[in-house]
């Protein structure tokens, strides 16, 4: 769940800056849950615009890749997000940065069998529970990939 504004204080927000460069608070890979009827799909990653420290931006690169390779490994969900608007400052480097995730992601896709969906096909593909919170049953490797996110059209 989101933390609430006073629960924002500069040690949590210090240490999760941390952890996107070293491995402080683990992989961050889960295990989605349905809560009140909803599909939980927690945060693994912010992907934060790239900074001038090329040297860090290699060890968030590798803390970003690892992860997702534990996930991959695990068969768990691992969830990047961003929000575009901050790739637009420097977004040479910041599209530099995605495209080398994206590639590793598509090794994780070949070797491990890794997909990726968009928030909603993922949601319509965890079907129904009861209202209890309880992790989804583990993807079948042998069941059909689902189809990507559809693009909606205006």
């Amino acid at each position: 769940r989101a933390r609430r504004d006073a629960e924002q204080t500069l040690l949590v927000r210090g240490a999760r800056l941390c952890d996107s460069y070293v491995p402080i608070g683990g992989s961050h890979d889960h295990e989605p849950m349905l809560v009140d009827g909803m599909v939980d799909v927690p945060a693994s990653r912010f992907l934060r615009p790239v900074g001038r420290n090329a040297a860090l931006e290699r060890l968030r690169l590798w803390r970003i890749t690892t992860a997702m390779e534990t996930a991959a490994r695990r068969r768990t969900l691992f969830h990047l997000w961003w929000h575009p608007h901050n790739f637009g400052v420097d977004l040479g480097h910041n599209m530099a940065m995605l495209g080398e995730i994206l590639r590793h992601y598509r090794y994780l896709a070949d070797k491990f069998g890794m997909e990726s969906q968009c928030m909603g096909a993922f949601a319509a593909t965890a079907g129904t529970r009861p209202a209890q919170a309880r992790p989804l049953p583990a993807a079948d490797a042998a069941a059909p990939r689902p189809a990507l996110c559809p693009r909606s059209t205006p």
